[in-house]
């Protein structure tokens, strides 16, 4: 009979969760999933804009390799996406910027292109990635900073690309610049 008490007394003492603890636990995992779900849209979203940086910066980076490469007397490239691509023509004895001198500005001391200023012809073009069509159209402009020598020989060229996808408020341009030297 001692054994059957003891069994008795160890089921009395066990207890459950009350209500109280069950609704408590509730929110605080309800609490936990909304803010897992509002990261879901918050990450899509820096996905998509990261994923627009990196094809900028691959734009930016394809032209200005192509300009680099040229001879520093040549005044144009030919592209097939630009067409026809001024690359500045200097003045002797001098420095002088294309297509105008307000078109590149300097911010924090890097020189880029201002987007704000209207396109110049000769001076910008816009860029469909062929590796994804649905990805929209970037706006690709450059400026070019010409120094001659007195002999009016082109000694460097200074290049700034910047791309932007069109469409896209609230994003900054991707700016990448190059100086060639003889």
């Amino acid at each position: 009979m001692k054994n059957f008490s003891k069994t008795r007394t160890a089921k009395i003492s066990q207890r459950g969760f009350t209500l109280i603890e069950l609704a408590v636990a509730t929110v605080v995992l309800l609490v936990g999933v909304v803010a897992v779900m509002q990261l879901v849209p918050f990450a899509t979203k820096t996905n998509q804009a990261n994923r627009v940086d990196t094809t900028s910066v691959v734009i930016a980076q394809h032209y200005l390799d192509e300009m680099t490469a040229q001879p520093l007397a040549n005044l144009t490239l030919a592209d097939p996406v630009c067409g026809a691509m001024s690359l500045g023509i200097g003045a002797p004895s001098a420095t002088v910027m294309y297509p105008t001198a307000g078109y590149l500005i300097m911010s924090n001391g890097v020189a880029t292109v201002d987007f704000t200023q209207g396109a110049v012809a000769g001076y910008n073009c816009n860029y469909s990635d062929p590796n994804n069509p649905s990805g929209g159209v970037f706006q690709v402009r450059w400026g070019v900073v010409v120094t001659q020598n007195a002999a009016g020989q082109v000694v460097s060229k200074r290049y700034v690309v910047g791309v932007k996808q069109t469409g896209m408020q609230f994003r900054l341009p991707v700016n990448l610049d190059a100086t060639v030297q003889r």
